[in-house]
């Protein structure tokens, strides 16, 4: 009967901890009040004076005469936190902790050292005797510098560790355009920025010079064929290019390639035109086919279209390419009774027929695999569809 009784009492834990969310999330943890950072600091200076007090006690020297004992140990700590509080060291997010925050730590240990320096020399000019041991303040101002930014570095790499591992499958995998110094200085902001938006899988020479190399332990990929074929390769969701790094006919190329294929492209502004390095993926901006016109967009007369386009047979040339299937799905906005795809990439054209076929099935389409140059193919495509 007891085994009864227990085993529905465990039954019943076990589906309250299953109604009960406990998914534990590094990302949902809100930052420490400083007085909390303070107190562990604290902590921190007090285990390495207890540390030092009990190394030189064993080499049977003392840290601090037993006279000045109290007095040692609490005005150590009382000018320990006057440092703190003077190059608030509290201050800062442990978790983004970097080299700003070690020279805090160092300048607070260094000046509490100082101190204890000048206190020993008033107290041996009146007392005739040292309150602390100069060798074991040192040693103590040592400990303590390497223990509160140790524990700093800890909780910052746990940090970058559990972000890494919660975002992975959420990050965009992207290829940066470029290998000079622009290009490097772009991923080490990726790579540390927190949490981060971005997957780096290497970086592209446009000159093929640097493939068998890496940088930033990332590869170097060389253009075989084509860009979307290398994205596509290596399983790449887009591609980022700094501006200025092409010119305007390049780029107008390889954006039209990638967004053909559906790979997203991006572009930011050159580092040294950069305010906040820790921003980046801020200043990262998704390219549209708006953005090759260069120009602002045209704003047309529904009404005077819907007349031109409604129940026509209407002929779109470069059908499959990124702008001319953009064409393709506003004109279908109209309803126009027939409408005939001119292109010479033939699988793209047959993507498209199947995509229209499946949001407008009242249209009827037609796949035309032709060359606009070719004078007497368009001539029988006009004369047989009269478009």
């Amino acid at each position: 009967m007891k085994n009864y009784h227990f085993t529905a009492f465990l039954n019943d834990v076990v589906k309250t901890l299953k109604e009960v969310n406990l998914n534990f999330s590094f990302k949902n943890l809100d930052y420490l009040p400083r007085w909390i950072i303070l107190a562990i600091d604290v902590s921190m200076v007090l285990i390495s004076g207890i540390f030092t007090f009990l190394l030189f006690q064993t080499l049977q020297w003392l840290y601090i005469p037993n006279q000045y004992l109290l007095f040692g140990v609490l005005f150590q700590l009382i000018v320990n936190i006057l440092f703190f509080w003077i190059f608030r060291t509290y201050s800062g997010i442990i978790r983004h902790s970097g080299y700003t925050d070690a020279l805090k730590l160092f300048f607070s240990q260094f000046s509490t050292f100082v101190v204890v320096i000048i206190i020993n020399f008033i107290f041996l000019f009146f007392n005739y005797q040292k309150v602390y041991l100069t060798t074991a303040s040192f040693i103590n101002a040592v400990l303590s510098f390497s223990l509160l930014f140790f524990y700093r570095i800890v909780v910052k790499q746990t940090f970058e560790y559990f972000f890494k591992s919660s975002n992975s499958d959420n990050l965009i995998k992207v290829v940066i355009y470029g290998s000079n110094s622009n290009a490097i200085a772009v991923a080490n902001a990726i790579k540390s920025e927190l949490p981060q938006r971005y997957k780096l899988c290497g970086f592209i020479d446009k000159n093929n010079q640097n493939t068998n190399k890496r940088i930033l332990d990332l590869p170097i990929y060389e253009i075989k064929k084509t860009i979307p074929i290398l994205l596509r390769s290596i399983s790449a969701e887009g591609l980022i290019f700094p501006e200025g790094i092409l010119s305007k006919e390049d780029r107008f190329t390889i954006v039209e390639e990638c967004l053909e294929y559906n790979f997203k492209v991006f572009t930011l502004p050159l580092v040294a035109d950069w305010e906040n390095e820790k921003a980046v993926s801020k200043k990262i901006k998704n390219i549209d086919i708006l953005d090759l016109l260069e120009r602002k967009p045209i704003v047309l007369d529904s009404n005077t279209i819907a007349g031109q386009l409604n129940n026509k047979t209407i002929l779109v040339t470069g059908a499959a390419g990124s702008i001319g299937s953009e064409i393709v799905r506003q004109v279908l906005l109209f309803e126009p009774d027939s409408i005939i795809l001119l292109d010479q990439a033939e699988t793209p054209l047959h993507n498209l027929s199947l995509e229209i076929e499946a949001k407008s099935p009242n249209v009827k389409v037609t796949n035309t695999i032709a060359d606009i140059k070719d004078f007497a193919a368009l001539n029988r495509i006009f004369e047989f569809y009269k478009p």
